[in-house]
């Protein structure tokens, strides 16, 4: 099984960003991704802890082939792209949870998690 991994980033409000990943085994190896299902997605933060609290923000998350590239699928590598629209209706200044899951089969494992800040931004997207 896959094991998860941290990564807290932060984001101006309307900025896109290119999160790039590993997902890895119990020993730390590169995992073959082929023939599994991935889902990135964020949510409000609990205050206490980093998990999420409430439903998913993104409608549906982002997948392989919608906002998730493999770049290196035998040894586990990619990268989660996220536009200006993904967080440019989002309150600013507020820490969100995010999360991306692998599914081999039925069985989902988190592989990447963490706290996404997003920072006001001092122009306005298309301003």
């Amino acid at each position: 099984m896959p094991s998860g991994t941290r990564k807290d980033f932060e984001l101006h409000r309307g900025d896109g960003k290119t999160l790039t990943f590993t997902v890895v085994d119990e020993n730390g190896a590169g995992l073959d991704l082929t023939g599994m299902t991935l889902e990135w997605n964020y949510s409000k933060i609990r205050a206490d802890a980093v998990e999420p609290l409430g439903l998913s923000i993104l409608s549906p998350g982002k997948t392989v082939g919608a906002g998730i590239i493999l770049t290196d699928i035998t040894n586990g590598v990619g990268n989660i792209t996220l536009l200006s629209a993904d967080t440019i209706g989002q309150r600013s200044t507020l820490t969100y949870y995010h999360e991306m899951q692998v599914s081999i089969g039925a069985e989902p494992s988190t592989v990447l998690f963490g706290q996404m800040k997003l920072i006001l931004e001092l122009i306005p997207p298309g301003a």
